[in-house]
């Protein structure tokens, strides 16, 4: 009986790592970069420094060394908090911390060390804004903080697209053939049908009217990035490019239960309308993450997450409908 549970559990500790690993394969149109440069005290370049880039988040680490110009660059990198830490002989190790990577972003971070011992550890905390200077694009990101605390009536993040420069409501038959779902936005002038959607680095997007294949829930979105001008080529379509991504599980067991609720019970009258038309509209769900962890038989720490979101929605929306008569004056009976 207790090897055919251990084996049920394997086989389920083996999909769920299966669907992990596929998970992270589609995050790489939506991975970033970290690279820099790493000098000495005079400003020499030092070649063949072992730099490890970790994710603070998930303990996962990459490793890589400075070419011959001193140079290094880790690509493939999900988006989150990272530590730089830069090792070479005859100085001291050096600990950048407080670097965050956003979607499909590139950050320099450059490192100088100081002469010392091994032993010795130097930690510097990057408190500056990351600036982009080593990509020409032109792109706005919506951060976690934005999406999880505006406000959405319908929870749709294509709202979000508005609290950006150059976007505004157009009209067209989105809307209409996907209600609630999406509707025809314009960016920078250009017509609705030329945004692109990507999700992990998946393309999103209903070929048939250009709006999102799929509607993330909010609270399972980590950010997103809308790419109007002069992006990379690996787009390959479109004038704008709206980059979501979704969040990850952690070394850290977090999780979120909610219930949004709209009634007519809220609601009042309007001038015209003789009652209240009925409105029952509830948005539900939960999302949970953390690290794949079955006791006593395999712990992920480190190595291996899952994040789990559901969100249902169930409305009962009803209307009011009147109508207005023809007013036709009689005739005065004192007319002469």
């Amino acid at each position: 009986m207790q090897t055919a549970i251990r084996r049920s559990l394997l086989a389920y500790l083996c999909v769920i790592f299966v669907l992990a690993t596929g998970m992270a394969l589609g995050q790489g149109g939506a991975a970033g970069t970290i690279l820099g440069t790493v000098t000495d005290p005079t400003g020499a370049v030092v070649p063949n420094a072992r730099v490890t880039i970790t994710n603070t988040g998930t303990g996962i680490a990459k490793v890589t060394v400075t070419t011959g110009a001193g140079d290094y660059a880790v690509p493939d990198l999900v988006p989150g908090p990272y530590r730089v830490e830069v090792e070479a002989a005859g100085f001291s190790k050096a600990q950048v911390s407080g670097t965050t990577l956003q979607v499909d972003q590139q950050v320099r971070v450059n490192v100088g060390l100081q002469t010392g011992t091994a032993a010795e550890t130097v930690t510097v905390t990057s408190g500056e804004v990351a600036l982009d200077t080593d990509t020409s694009e032109i792109s706005q990101i919506v951060t976690q903080k934005q999406v999880e605390q505006l406000p959405l009536n319908g929870r749709n993040f294509i709202n979000l697209l508005f609290i950006g420069a150059g976007a505004v409501q157009t009209t067209g038959e989105m809307g209409q053939m996907r209600q609630g779902e999406g509707n025809a936005i314009s960016i920078n002038g250009a017509r609705p049908e030329s945004n692109n959607y990507t999700l992990d680095g998946v393309s999103n997007t209903d070929t048939a009217l250009q709006t999102p294949a799929v509607i993330l829930s909010q609270d399972a979105i980590q950010e997103f990035k809308v790419q109007s001008e002069t992006y990379s080529a690996e787009y390959g379509f479109s004038a704008n490019q709206v980059n979501l991504i979704s969040k990850s599980g952690t070394n850290q067991f977090h999780g979120t239960v909610f219930e949004f609720n709209r009634n007519d019970a809220y609601d009042a009258r309007s001038y015209f309308q003789t009652t209240i038309p009925e409105l029952r509209q509830n948005q539900f769900g939960y999302v949970l993450g953390g690290p794949i962890w079955i006791p006593k038989v395999y712990n992920g720490r480190n190595k291996s997450f899952f994040l789990a979101n559901y969100e249902g929605w169930r409305i009962v929306n009803g209307s009011n409908n009147y109508s207005q008569g023809d007013f036709v004056p009689a005739d005065n009976p004192n007319k002469n």
